[in-house]
């Protein structure tokens, strides 16, 4: 993901193709976005827009102090957390504020770094 930058994420915006349209769309509103094959899918509340860009390329659009990719299928929001679930030693689950659950790859340490406002690199 790219480096923070000076605009805020709510001020940054994606288009994102919807049938005939293109609606804009700022990142701030952007829930998760999970890996579909050569798309993405970006979830924006209880809408969801396929995009075509790979997960590589779509996350190294967004802003790592405000997203992460927390499994190889899976981007979230960072403001968008509400818990994490201890599964097993050293596993966890993210869930979000609107109950979606998913696994993570990363550990309490990275999480907890980026949670608080350190970011990813």
């Amino acid at each position: 993901m790219s480096s923070s930058t000076s605009d805020s994420p709510s001020q940054l915006r994606l288009a994102l193709r919807d049938g005939g349209r293109v609606l804009l769309v700022s990142l701030s509103e952007i829930d998760f976005v999970e890996a579909s094959g050569n798309y993405v899918e970006v979830n924006v509340g209880s809408s969801k827009y396929l995009h075509r860009e790979t997960m590589r390329e779509f996350a190294e659009r967004l802003p790592s102090d405000r997203f992460a990719r927390v499994h190889r299928s899976t981007i979230v929001n960072l403001d968008r957390i509400r818990k994490l679930h201890v599964i097993d030693r050293g596993e966890y689950e993210i869930e979000l504020e609107n109950g979606m659950r998913f696994d993570c790859n990363l550990s309490y340490t990275e999480l907890k770094t980026l949670i608080e406002g350190g970011g990813g690199g």
